[in-house]
């Protein structure tokens, strides 16, 4: 901020960072706790910020933010005095949603007591490469909330006997493009295997 940010002995300054389109909090994400809806900051400046007030005679409150889920929005109020002119980074996890999208602009709120100020358009990273270090990615995909799409690019199928009524093996092979975590909850479906004579339920 371009002003000192003071903390009072009943308020604090807090900061809402929103929209971050379709992310999502889980007990698999490090660092947060659904019981609290708490997410563990990191980074030079994550001890200057908390989840919630914290009274001036707590020693260890900081290096948290509150998780909106409804909103989809992170919250965080002032731990002590911050100085403008000065730049704070912290970083924190989330689980990105598990379909493509663009990154659209993200906003940062700062409210004071009771007073709102005009929400500030935040600087998005549109021109990293991330291609040396993240496979499949490239320019602009370091913008916030971009999710690349998943595609089939190896598809094979065969079989191993053509004879009629003969107990044939199917042979499937395929490769996606990006990798594909358990969680994302993935299935794929085979169409088109007229006159297939099989059991129903589970195929070994």
């Amino acid at each position: 901020t371009n002003l000192d940010l003071v903390r009072t002995s009943s308020s604090a300054p807090r900061i809402t960072i929103y929209p971050l389109k379709e992310a999502r909090m889980d007990d698999g994400v490090p660092g947060y706790d659904p019981a609290l809806f708490s997410v563990a900051l990191e980074g030079p400046d994550a001890s200057l910020f908390s989840h919630r007030f914290c009274t001036a005679s707590e020693t260890s409150c900081g290096g948290t933010a509150l998780w909106d889920s409804s909103q989809q929005q992170l919250i965080v109020f002032l731990v002590r005095e911050a100085p403008g002119g000065v730049s704070y980074t912290f970083s924190f996890r989330l689980r990105n949603p598990g379909v493509a999208q663009a990154s659209v602009p993200i906003f940062a709120a700062l409210q004071i007591e009771a007073t709102r100020f005009p929400a500030a358009v935040m600087e998005r990273d549109l021109t990293t490469d991330l291609s040396p270090t993240i496979p499949a990615a490239g320019v602009g995909d370091a913008a916030i909330m971009k999710v690349l799409a998943i595609k089939l690019f190896i598809k094979k199928i065969g079989q191993s006997i053509p004879y009629p009524s003969a107990a044939n093996t199917i042979t499937v092979t395929i490769g996606t493009s990006l990798p594909l975590p358990r969680r994302a909850g993935a299935t794929l479906t085979f169409s088109g295997l007229a006159g297939g004579i099989a059991p129903a339920g589970d195929i070994a």
